[in-house]
């Protein structure tokens, strides 16, 4: 949330565009879970934050329990993998 408020403090510009979309999907109202869809650079900018700012790059661990064919690759049993966590491109 500091990140948000910082960025947001840094780049007038993006916080004027997220607040015009805000303002015209939602108005006056209570936001709503169903409001996200139709706020794509709100949305945007919420993902670009996270990438930006983000304090845990990487998924959780996981170990295969059983030898993988994937796609071509075969992956051994008890490989670890662990996943990057990318956002979606703001600019």
């Amino acid at each position: 949330m500091r990140w948000s408020l910082m960025f947001m403090a840094k780049y007038s510009h993006i916080q004027d565009l997220v607040q015009e979309e805000i303002d015209r999907v939602i108005g006056g109202r209570q936001p709503m879970a169903d409001d996200r869809k139709n706020l794509p650079y709100t949305d945007a900018v919420i993902h670009e934050t996270q990438r930006l700012a983000d304090i845990a790059p990487m998924s959780l661990p996981h170990i295969t329990s059983r030898d993988v064919d994937f796609n071509g690759y075969f992956i051994k049993k008890v490989s670890r993998n662990e996943k990057e966590l990318f956002s979606k491109k703001l600019m």
